[in-house]
């Protein structure tokens, strides 16, 4: 079995999809894995986990950046906070303590 977060163990390039939910509410997938999810509201942007690695991040930033300039002021994250790197000069990143 492997043990490598699949950040590490799988390097091969996804297709990704950006789709709206509902009002306010995106999906972000890379082939279905990992998922993440953005809340656009009137006042800033929220991400539901940050993904696992900044490249991968980044992409997302970029989506959200095509559908509005508000600022991303929360991202809630798992136990792997190497994506949080890529945006945390402006996010103050809720993470589990465990």
């Amino acid at each position: 079995m492997n043990s490598q977060f699949a950040s590490v163990a799988d390097l091969d390039e996804k297709r990704t999809t950006f789709v709206r939910l509902s009002e306010h509410c995106w999906g972000y997938t890379a082939e279905g894995d990992p998922n993440t999810g953005v809340i656009i509201t009137d006042e800033s942007v929220l991400i539901v986990d940050t993904l696992a690695t900044p490249v991968m991040a980044g992409r997302l930033i970029a989506e959200i950046r095509r559908l509005t300039d508000k600022p991303i002021k929360y991202a809630c994250s798992g136990p792997q906070l190497t994506a949080a790197k890529a945006c945390r000069r402006s996010l103050p990143v809720r993470a589990p303590t465990s």
